[in-house]
């Protein structure tokens, strides 16, 4: 078994031809030997050091080089998996772009739409994903709701492409309170006082019978009265603590959905809130927490929240 200048186990010289090539087997100078030596006696180590005497010291199935030593190795094995990768990157970065479109020329339909310019008018058609092999990408996301994507924007040496949220699009999706960004509501405070301050308790009950899962499947607008109901007849044991839930907020709930349009004025992305049959009162409050909650400007005006984008 081949041994280093402090006796520890190192490559045979087969092994080492093999996996570096013809690199040469580094030999240390004896002022850092001595240095190396002397940190292993601060430790009760002595030179050369002991090893157990049944290491294996036999073949290792390494490939072979490609090329001379190890370097070269490894540069042609990045070459050949991101060479191509590396060379538009290169193409991408001294390019010139095309025009972006402008607020007026955004189509808005759900997914990716591609935007060319021939120098007089724009050409949209909705494709699965940019098509180029290099492109700049960015998004924007809904951060207080739950951090999910609303819009995206690439641009490349071709063409600009933007994609939007369905609900960014359509009138008739559901405005959810997904993640308590219009109601605070913290199941902890109904439930602390049911298990009389005890949070162990508490903790239990919500890992195992009102998990986060269930919770957030109300959030998306399932029934709750009929959620409860379903977690009763599977825990009936738990049915006096589970009723709570069936009043979980004292805050007044309509049945139909509030209405999120996403409109254009004078050149501005607006969102128009609609649908409110709750009292006038109630729905100025709420514009004022959104615009408080969410960091944007706004007005209410006919039984409508309008939001200016900021």
């Amino acid at each position: 078994m081949k041994l280093n200048e402090v006796g520890y186990p190192v490559l045979s010289n087969d092994l080492h031809q093999r996996v570096f090539g013809n690199s040469c087997r580094p030999v240390p100078v004896p002022s850092k030997l001595e240095r190396a030596q002397g940190l292993l006696r601060k430790f009760n180590i002595t030179t050369p050091v002991s090893h157990p005497d049944n290491l294996y010291d036999g073949d290792l199935p390494f490939p072979d080089l490609i090329g001379n030593d190890i370097n070269e190795h490894f540069e042609a094995m990045a070459d050949e998996f991101i060479g191509a990768h590396v060379m538009e990157a290169d193409r991408f970065a001294s390019c010139s772009l095309p025009k972006a479109p402008g607020v007026d020329d955004i189509v808005f339909v759900p997914g990716w739409t591609r935007y060319t310019h021939d120098g007089k008018v724009w050409t949209t058609e909705s494709v699965p994903y940019p098509s180029e092999k290099a492109y700049v990408f960015d998004t924007e996301t809904f951060v207080t709701a739950g951090a999910f994507p609303v819009i995206g924007s690439a641009l490349s040496t071709e063409s600009a492409y933007v994609w939007l949220a369905a609900e960014m699009c359509d009138p008739s999706l559901l405005l959810f309170d997904l993640g308590g960004v219009l109601i605070d509501w913290n199941p902890e405070y109904v439930f602390l006082d049911v298990f009389n301050r005890d949070r162990k308790k508490m903790q239990w009950f919500f890992d195992h019978i009102c998990t986060s899962d269930w919770n957030e499947n109300e959030d998306a607008g399932y029934p709750l009265q009929k959620a409860t109901e379903e977690r009763i007849a599977l825990f009936p044991e738990h049915e006096e603590t589970l009723e709570p839930f069936k009043d979980k907020s004292n805050i007044w709930l309509q049945d139909d959905p509030i209405i999120c349009k996403y409109e254009k004025r004078k050149g501005k992305p607006i969102t128009i809130l609609e649908g409110y049959t709750g009292a006038t009162s109630d729905f100025k409050i709420l514009a004022k927490e959104i615009k408080t909650k969410l960091s944007v400007g706004g007005s209410f005006k006919d039984d409508k929240i309008i939001k200016i984008l900021l």
